[in-house]
């Protein structure tokens, strides 16, 4: 449907490569709060996470399962879903609230993404208390800002798009990477907590990759017999 299509368009002009991520990353900030911007680059990327969700994510809402972890979160239309995690990532979030004070039995209370600085006036900070989404969401677009301008001199219609990049787009490279790593579209949907398949379906790109790729063999095939 022309509709879809259009989501298509508009999705895969709002996707982040892996070097892009790479970008942001080396362009979090200084310190502790470019370290946390890092977590969360790492942790929507990973996951296809909302960033409200990321925001509101606690260590009470993760438990174990094989090799990492299950994320329990309400989403959208306050629908709950566990959504899997790497390991490293809960383990670098621990140490995270370790470093701000989150210690001992009461630690399993604080948020995976917490204050890591000066919040207004307050000089005291609660090491259980969550950050704002709209401050993460800012995170992101800094480091956004900042890629872009390391890139303009000599890529300026790549500095152009990451300027335009958000917290989401790494939602939508979630699901387009994740569909062409070969992961079941299905499970796909279960991480972006969609209730149709046709949502997520519009993320499919890799058999639109696999005709590209058989239509140049064909090209080059036919431009090796007009030479003949």
């Amino acid at each position: 449907r022309p509709g879809r299509q259009n989501l298509r368009q508009q999705f895969g002009r709002r996707l982040l490569s892996r070097a892009d991520l790479d970008l942001l990353r080396e362009h979090a900030g200084p310190g502790a709060r470019g370290e946390r911007t890092v977590l969360l680059l790492d942790l929507l990327y990973a996951t296809g996470l909302r960033i409200s969700e990321a925001a509101g994510a606690m260590f009470k809402h993760v438990m174990p399962l094989g090799e990492g972890y299950l994320l329990g979160v309400v989403g959208k239309g306050k629908k709950y879903r566990e959504v899997p995690v790497p390991a490293e990532i809960i383990d670098r979030a621990r140490r995270m609230a370790h470093a701000r004070g989150a210690q001992g039995a009461r630690a399993n209370g604080a948020y995976l993404l917490g204050w890591v600085g000066p919040k207004g006036l307050t000089i005291s900070l609660d090491p259980y208390e969550g950050v704002n989404a709209s401050v993460l969401a800012r995170d992101v677009k800094q480091a956004a800002e900042r890629a872009a301008e390391s890139v303009k001199a000599q890529d300026p219609a790549r500095a152009e798009r990451l300027l335009g990049a958000s917290a989401h787009w790494l939602r939508h490279s979630h699901a387009s990477h994740a569909l062409e790593a070969g992961v079941a579209l299905t499970a796909v949907q279960a991480n972006l907590g969609h209730t149709s398949l046709v949502t997520t379906s519009v993320y499919a790109t890799t058999e639109q990759s696999l005709r590209m790729q058989q239509m140049q063999e064909f090209w080059q095939q036919s431009s090796g017999d007009s030479d003949r």
